[in-house]
């Protein structure tokens, strides 16, 4: 991509960077502005942004990117760090165009209120797994895909998890994976385990045994550069994963897959206390917010149950 306007400018930006910025932001910045520039030529290529150079952008094309960002289903909280990123590669191009669109659109700008989001449907993550299931390990590459989603999926895992997980962190017998690169490693994230949901286990031994027979450079890493054995950029998992939403016909996210796992387990009868532990939040309020909502009928029979022991234990005391 070193040909990519975008990516120019933002080599150009971070390139002055070194004793300004830590070296972990500007890692995380160059991830970010490379996954921007995917989203612009995107957009371009669909006619809906009239260039991908931060010098030359428009405030309709960041209003188009707002746009983009929300239909993809990021937050508002992710929506302004890429606003924020942006804003400062744009300015430091000259290019005033992401303040031009809050002032001109400030209805788009405007932080949204983020809710409950949705989770894939039960006909949904069947069809998934169906589809995992065709392949062999002669079919290594769509393999590797649906293993990378099906994990998420059953895990819980977000990207970066996925990213660093690790072979001998795995007992399919014992349907665990011990996670010991986790988001917010260096801050407010520790090491964990997670429950794996049984569906998996088969579609993630076949995968081992495709790694296995196509003997690639050794990698302690589950998914893994085949020539190096190095772990795989984000936009190689990306693309990857891809490969699963061209497969089956709808748009395959880590973000859903991990709400799904958590919605899943809360209709499954799981606490949702042991469910953020599972999931690695921090607060209990971010699992109940964002990944996982008791459905009505399940919270009916719930309180009908606590409502009639209860009755029946006052009942036990007066005879």
């Amino acid at each position: 991509m070193t040909g990519d306007p975008f990516i120019l400018a933002a080599n150009d930006y971070l390139s002055r960077q070194p004793f300004i910025l830590a070296f972990d932001t500007i890692t995380e910045l160059d991830a970010r502005f490379r996954r921007q520039a995917r989203h612009f030529k995107y957009l371009f290529d669909k006619g809906k942004v009239t260039t991908c150079n931060p010098y030359h952008f428009t405030y309709e094309d960041i209003k188009e990117f707002y746009a983009y960002l929300r239909e993809i289903g990021l937050r508002s909280s992710g929506i302004k760090h890429e606003i924020t990123a942006l804003n400062t590669l744009c300015k430091f191009c000259g290019n005033n165009c992401v303040e031009i669109c809050k002032s001109q659109y400030p209805q788009v700008a405007a932080k949204q209120k983020d809710g409950y989001l949705p989770s894939f449907t039960d006909e949904q993550i069947e069809l998934i797994l169906n589809k995992a299931s065709i392949y062999s390990i002669h079919q290594y590459i769509q393999l590797r895909a649906y293993a990378m989603v099906i994990l998420s999926l059953c895990g819980g895992l977000r990207r970066k998890e996925v990213k660093f997980a690790k072979v001998d962190n795995l007992d399919l017998a014992d349907q665990t994976l011990i996670l010991d690169r986790v988001k917010g490693e260096n801050t407010y994230g520790s090491a964990r385990v997670v429950a794996l949901r049984p569906s998996a286990i088969p579609i993630l031994e076949k995968y081992l045994s495709a790694i296995e027979f196509n003997e690639f450079h050794p990698s302690e890493y589950l998914f893994f550069n085949i020539k190096t054995g190095e772990p795989l950029s984000d936009s190689s998992i990306d693309q990857i994963r891809a490969r699963v939403s061209e497969d089956i016909g709808f748009q395959v996210t880590f973000q859903e897959c991990r709400r799904s796992y958590g919605q899943g387990a809360v209709d499954d009868g799981l606490d949702l206390d042991f469910l953020s532990a599972l999931m690695g939040h921090s607060s209990l309020v971010t699992t109940q917010k964002f990944y996982a909502r008791t459905k009505p009928i399940r919270a009916l029979k719930e309180a009908k149950r606590i409502f009639n022991e209860k009755e029946q234990e006052k009942q036990s005391c007066v005879h």
